[in-house]
This record gives C-alpha cells, sequence and structure tokens, in this order.
C-alpha cells in the first residue's frame, strides 16, 4: 500500500514548499529587525555592525594607512578641532575594524598613508561600506595677509576636511613673507577649509576648491582681546572651564581659578558674537552674554531651571510622543528632549528669564495617525522662568 502525503507529495507540493521558504524569510526578517533595532538603541551593539573601512590608492590598490577617529559634531559651539576618540592601523590589506561606539553625530576619520597623504572619510552607521581612497598629494602655497594686504609671518595655519567642523588634516605656520606651504593631503580631496590665527588679529579662515590655480588666501582683520570674568551664586570650581563662542569655531579660552579669561580672536566691531561655558558641573547653566572685541565683560553662571510640559495635537488635543523639545540654550548651545508616550516631557539647563521652547516632530507619521511631513509641524511657545515661583507647566501644541 502506498501513502501520499498531499502537503509534499501532490498537486499542491509547490505551494508547501513555497510557504515553507517565507515562513523561513519572515522568521529570519523578523530576527534581523529585533537585531538591527538593538543595534540602534545601544552603541555598544552598533559599532558591532559597522562594515571594516578600506584604505585604497591607485586602482583600488590596498594602502597601509593610519587611522584617528573624532566625532563628527556639528553644533553651533562643539570644540574644534575634536579631541582624538582613538587610533588604528589598516596593516598591509588596508583594512581596519572600526572599533569604536559611534556618536549620533557618525565619526569622522583622518586616514593618513606614507604613500599618497592625508586625506579623511566619514562612519555614519548607515551600513554603506566605508571606502577612503588616496592619490599623491601635490604642493600648494598659501598666504596669509591683512586687510591691507601687510604679510602676517608665524600666523598659525589649520587645514580641516569635511569643513569647517570636519577633522583636521595639517598644522603649519607662515614664514617671514605670509606664505606657508601644504605639501602632505591627498589630491583626491576637492575642498578644504583653511582657518588662520595671528596676533593682533582675528580668526580668519577660507574654503579653498582644490582645482583653483590660486592657493588659499586667508585674510585676517586687525582686532583687540576681549578681557572678562565668570562669576557664580556660589562657590564651585571655575578653573578648567572653557569659553567658547557661539557659530565661531576655533575661538576658545580656559578660564582661570579666579575666574578670568581673555579672548583674543573675536572680529573686530560692530560683530557681536556670544558666549557658551562648557565644562559646568550638573545642574548649572549660564546666562548667554553678548561678546564685543576689545570690552570687558562678566559671564554669571545660575542654578539651572527645569521646565516640564505636555506636547499635544493642536487639532485633537491628543498626546504626541516622539517630539523633539528643546531651548537654545544649555553648554552646547541647545538642550533637548523627547516627549514620552503621554506627550510629558522635562527640560533642564533652563536659565532664568524668558525662555523660548520649540517642539518639532521628526518621525514620520504611522498608519492611523494624523498626517504629518517631518521637520514641518512644530510647536513654538515663550516662556518665563526664574521669578521667584516653580515654572508652571507648558502646553506645546504641535501644528
Amino acid at each position: 500500500m502506498t501513502t501520499t502525503n498531499a502537503a509534499t507529495d501532490g498537486p499542491h507540493r509547490g505551494a508547501a514548499i513555497t510557504a515553507t521558504r517565507r515562513a523561513r524569510w519572515e522568521i529570519g526578517a523578523a530576527i534581523g529587525l529585533v537585531i538591527a533595532a538593538c543595534a540602534a538603541a545601544s552603541p555598544e551593539l552598533r559599532r558591532w555592525f559597522l562594515p571594516p573601512l578600506d584604505v585604497v590608492g591607485h586602482g583600488g590598490k590596498p594602502l597601509r594607512a593610519a587611522l584617528e577617529f573624532f566625532a563628527y559634531d556639528r553644533a553651533p559651539s562643539a570644540p574644534s578641532p575634536m579631541p582624538s576618540l582613538g587610533r588604528c592601523d589598516t596593516g598591509a590589506r588596508g583594512r581596519a575594524r572600526v572599533d569604536i561606539e559611534l556618536p549620533d553625530g557618525g565619526l569622522v576619520v583622518r586616514v593618513s598613508s606614507s604613500d599618497c597623504g592625508i586625506g579623511y572619510g566619514f562612519v555614519e552607521g548607515d551600513g554603506h561600506a566605508l571606502r577612503v581612497e588616496l592619490a599623491p598629494p601635490h604642493r600648494v602655497e598659501g598666504r596669509v595677509h591683512s586687510r591691507d594686504g601687510r604679510a602676517l609671518a608665524d600666523a598659525r595655519v589649520q587645514v580641516f576636511g569635511g569643513g569647517p567642523r570636519g577633522v583636521l588634516l595639517v598644522e603649519t605656520r607662515t614664514d617671514a613673507t605670509g606664505s606657508f606651504v601644504v605639501d602632505s593631503i591627498s589630491s583626491k580631496l576637492t575642498a578644504w577649509t583653511v582657518r588662520a590665527f595671528a596676533d593682533g588679529h582675528a580668526i580668519g579662515s577660507v574654503t579653498w576648491e582644490c582645482d583653483d590655480d590660486l592657493g588659499p588666501s586667508v585674510v585676517l582683520d586687525p582686532t583687540k582681546p576681549l578681557r572678562g570674568r565668570i562669576v557664580a551664586q556660589e562657590s564651585i570650581p571655575l578653573d578648567g572651564l572653557e569659553l567658547r563662542v557661539l557659530n565661531l569655531p576655533g575661538v576658545v579660552a580656559r578660564v582661570a581659578a579666579d575666574g578670568s579669561f581673555e579672548l583674543a580672536q573675536l572680529p573686530p566691531p560692530p560683530t557681536t558674537a556670544y558666549s557658551v561655558v562648557a565644562g559646568l558641573p550638573p545642574g548649572w547653566t549660564f546666562e548667554r552674554t553678548a561678546l564685543v572685541a576689545g570690552s570687558d565683560v562678566t559671564i554669571r553662571l545660575v542654578r539651572e531651571e527645569r521646565v516640564q510640559g505636555r506636547v499635544v495635537d493642536a487639532a485633537s488635543g491628543a498626546p504626541v510622543a516622539g517630539a523633539r523639545v528643546f531651548h537654545e540654550h544649555g553648554p552646547m548651545c541647545v538642550a533637548a528632549t523627547r516627549s514620552e508616550a503621554d506627550g510629558s516631557f522635562e527640560l533642564g539647563l533652563v536659565p532664568p528669564g524668558r525662555i523660548v521652547l520649540r517642539a518639532v516632530l521628526e518621525r514620520r507619521p504611522v498608519p492611523g495617525e494624523r498626517m504629518v511631513l517631518p521637520g514641518l509641524a512644530q510647536a513654538v511657545e515663550t516662556v518665563e522662568v526664574g521669578n521667584g515661583s516653580p515654572p508652571q507647566p507648558v502646553l506645546l501644541r504641535i501644528e
């Protein structure tokens, strides 16, 4: 007697196999999504899913290169250049594993080869292959001079790749004629950011396109130093705090133990810049202060206020989860949080006085939710804090 299995031997055999394969694929896809979600949630796991970084020369030939990693932070008051996060070598195969925790903004890597000079690349954690191509460097001559055309000798020159907040590739100085030479940067680069400092002058920078026959020329304006003092309502250590300038990368001052500081490279009047104090203890913030070259200022440190509230849909009143709530203050120019499932939020680093709170819905809608394009739905509210009474809850209505 012959037994027939209708699922495997009959006319539905192909359908059964297809269904089995589909089930396996769906299980595999689900496992992959779980792994990806865990990796996205954990920086420690996320780096294990980064592809290796390859460094190649002409014709895709692997190059031995030294790698140095930095956070790619484009915040208006981020330090520049950034501190190093780690180093490694590709070896003869021209390949290295990125074994560094990936910051939110990704990494920028300085790549240096004895044969093909210095270049850079980005590590963004998007799953794309990481590949940096280098080529033998060209000799480039540049110049630093004052607004009146006078050559500036012994000026400090920095060359960045990846924009003004990218990675420092080379640092050098000008000679007696105000000239400088860079002969170690890979000719594969298409543009440099050149930054210059000279005594008695404001910081200056230019973006130089590498196909320009004329070398980079940086013009600096005469200026006077700004002197000031940081004071606090209570006794807190001031030594080691760092004073940065909003939207002016490279201008920084270390604060002395008595709170005094000097900023020597601010643009001349009437340009006004604004202070950012980095390195404060938890629970402290600062009163943002206007900075004008040649003046004396006092910057006050204050205890932070904390603002609570809810983000709701303006049309329905329903709570909005995952909205980015922020104010333009704090040690990195912006302090931000996300609204919870019930729309609630709590935001710190708020200075006394009047501030503007914003909520922006950046995520894409899901089926059944109100259709809102990311980045276009927002709420704005002006809040007064620090008047002697606890701040009242704030209602931010997303429109």
